[in-house]
């Protein structure tokens, strides 16, 4: 299915839309949420 992969790093500091994603996650119950916006 997927022949190509391809890894890279993002400093934390660079990536604040996943961070916020992430810090989401820990603080709130899971549960399905759909962004039309970055957080």
């Amino acid at each position: 299915m997927f022949k190509q992969w391809k890894i890279q790093h993002f400093p934390r500091e660079e990536n604040s839309i996943a961070g916020s994603l992430a810090k989401s996650v820990r603080t709130k119950s899971l549960r399905l949420r759909l962004f039309e916006d970055p957080p």
